[in-house]
């Protein structure tokens, strides 16, 4: 143990002697105490601690990553081709206790300068809405400035659970509505024989599943458009009120243009109504929201105006929207809501668990980087590291694309698109999943669930088989060295 430490200690002592970690720090200072205040925000409290949050944590986590991956490729592979492991490996101390020791040490290095960094940006967040009135040149009025705070506590410093709307077995109403076009097509004496082969009968029943999903997602003018949500009361704080977050887009037009339309909010209520004589009934309405201008091509989220109670019944809650202009559809894509956010947690709370999954990014990088420089030279380790990332991070945005369009026919090259970057987000390690900032700076609460998946899929099943294959060849590069020297 005690060689361990001193392996831990000189891998933080060489870390600071390199001019690469020391220009990495020296950002890292700058995203920590100058970017805070030299980003532009929309002009309210909101816009500004989420920038506070989103961009000044993100910067932080990406210099720390890069440094974990150049600092581990470095301190090992240096140690091979200066001869430093040779001397090592004559004192008492295993291979494997060197490699685990300066791993360590540069996990611990960088998780020092996450806390330290994340604990600078919530004093930041909390001062800016402790302050009695912003930089105090009263930006706002005293009224204006009381709604800004509120918004704040109920959207950022209040962690909500996000549910999406339940989604229909698309599969199933596909074969029933296949049956009925067939039976109606016989009906009319007209020619069945494509429903029969059973080529064309799957090309009828992906485009009936198309059709569908698209369905779903439309609201036609003066039409409502319904969603459920199940799951919900489990001890949530439902008495902090409900929100909507949305983003709706024109069904014929630009999905980044944004245009104004007009449209209501409802929610089917259930509540227990007693008459004079004390007999009980259960009594189910819909309610609405004064008509509203509705914005496409920008996530809105709004307070539902009624109490949770009334709105969430056995777990169960459903609203809708109501398509008052007279010409244009507008559509809801199930990647963009409307999704219902129930109060859970904290801010506190919230902060601490996204801090805690950027630990687990370090220690996955740390491990990726580390087996790498195992058995490879430092400039061959460092483009294997970023390679490695890069596939993980191409992967991932691909499922997004095709995720983001359900409705849309994949040619056959989009089908071997889909197929290798399911392969490769099951064997690689996404770097996107780390980027967890959006989360809470939109006050969306990062589930221990979501936790500790990453922490088994990415650090446990795929970062730690690579070390431990990199602490195997470590042992057999050494080898090979003593022999030539």
């Amino acid at each position: 143990m005690t060689a361990f430490l001193a392996i831990v200690k000189l891998t933080w002592r060489s870390a600071w002697r390199s001019h690469i970690f020391r220009l990495l720090l020296g950002c890292l200072l700058l995203s920590v105490f100058v970017l805070p205040n030299t980003l532009i925000s929309d002009g309210t409290l909101k816009g500004e601690i989420q920038l506070l949050l989103q961009y000044s944590l993100g910067f932080i986590f990406t210099i720390l990553a890069i440094s974990s991956v150049w600092l581990a490729c470095s301190e090992i592979s240096t140690d091979v081709e200066t001869g430093l492991l040779h001397m090592l490996v004559v004192k008492p101390v295993t291979k494997r206790t060197i490699l685990l020791a300066k791993t360590t040490g540069i996990f611990l290095i960088h998780l020092v300068l996450l806390l330290c960094s994340a604990i600078v940006i919530y004093i930041f967040v909390m001062a800016k809405v402790s302050e009695t009135n912003l930089s105090g040149g009263k930006k706002y009025s005293d009224k204006k400035w009381s709604e800004e705070r509120e918004i704040v506590q109920n959207q950022i410093f209040t962690a909500r659970r996000k549910y999406s709307p339940i989604e229909m077995n698309f599969d199933e109403e596909a074969k029933q509505e296949f049956v009925a076009r067939k039976e109606l097509a016989k009906r009319n004496n007209q020619d069945i024989s494509n429903y029969q082969t059973v080529d064309s009968a799957n090309e009828m029943l992906n485009e009936i599943k198309r059709e569908l999903i698209m369905q779903s997602m439309v609201v036609k003018p003066g039409s409502p458009i319904v969603w459920e949500y199940e799951g919900l009361g489990n001890g949530e704080k439902t008495d902090k009120g409900l929100y909507v977050r949305y983003t709706v887009y024109p069904l014929n037009g630009s999905t980044s243009e944004q245009d104004i339309y007009e449209g209501a909010w409802m929610f089917r209520t259930t509540y227990v109504r007693e008459d004079n004589s004390g007999s009980q009934t259960v009594v189910n309405e819909v309610r609405a929201k004064e008509p509203e201008e509705i914005v496409t091509a920008l996530q809105t989220e709004f307070m539902v105006p009624l109490h949770p109670e009334v709105i969430i019944h056995e777990g169960k809650a459903e609203i809708g929207y109501m398509n008052l202009d007279e010409y244009a559809s507008l559509m809801f894509d199930k990647a963009h809501g409307p999704f219902l956010l129930v109060p859970a947690s904290g801010f506190g709370d919230n902060f601490c668990r996204a801090i805690l999954i950027m630990s687990i990014g370090l220690a996955s990088l740390t491990m990726i980087a580390a087996a790498c420089a195992a058995y490879l030279s430092l400039p061959i380790a460092i483009f294997f590291s970023a390679g490695y990332l890069f596939a993980g991070i191409i992967a991932n945005f691909l499922l997004k694309t095709f995720a983001e369009s359900p409705g849309t026919p994949l040619s056959a090259m989009d089908t071997y698109a889909k197929f290798a970057g399911n392969l490769t987000t099951l064997l690689l390690v996404p770097l996107q999943d780390f980027f967890i900032t959006g989360k809470l700076a939109t006050g969306e609460l990062i589930e221990w669930s979501s936790i500790g998946v990453l922490a088994l899929n990415d650090l446990c099943l795929r970062s730690l088989p690579l070390f431990l294959l990199g602490v195997w060849l470590y042992s057999t590069r050494e080898l090979a060295i003593v022999v030539k020297r």
